[in-house]
């Protein structure tokens, strides 16, 4: 089960197509195991910036400012989050119908 778990992670963190955002997500993660929250918090902002549909970054961004105290800020990343994911599935659905 760990093994599925780490695969899990691993598609959730990997960016589908730019491996450069790949590897800003994991400096965020870093800078957020640290403690360096404001570090991680630009990284996860400037990994946004350069794509928006990326639900994960704005998923570690609500963590960040979840853990600064920012909870109105982190609440209105993770409605990003679920509207991101609600569209992916919603156009994934009308395309297995068509």
């Amino acid at each position: 089960s760990k093994k599925i778990e780490s695969e899990i992670w691993g598609l959730w963190t990997t960016h589908p197509t730019d491996e450069s955002l790949t590897n800003l997500l994991s400096d965020g993660s870093f800078y957020m195991s640290q403690n360096n929250l404001e570090s991680a918090y630009e990284t996860f902002s400037k990994t946004i910036t350069l794509d928006p549909n990326w639900a994960e970054a704005w998923n570690k961004r609500a963590t960040v400012l979840y853990l600064m105290g920012k909870y109105e800020l982190s609440q209105a990343d993770i409605n990003k989050v679920l509207e991101i994911v609600l569209l992916f599935h919603s156009h994934y659905y009308l395309i297995q119908i068509f």
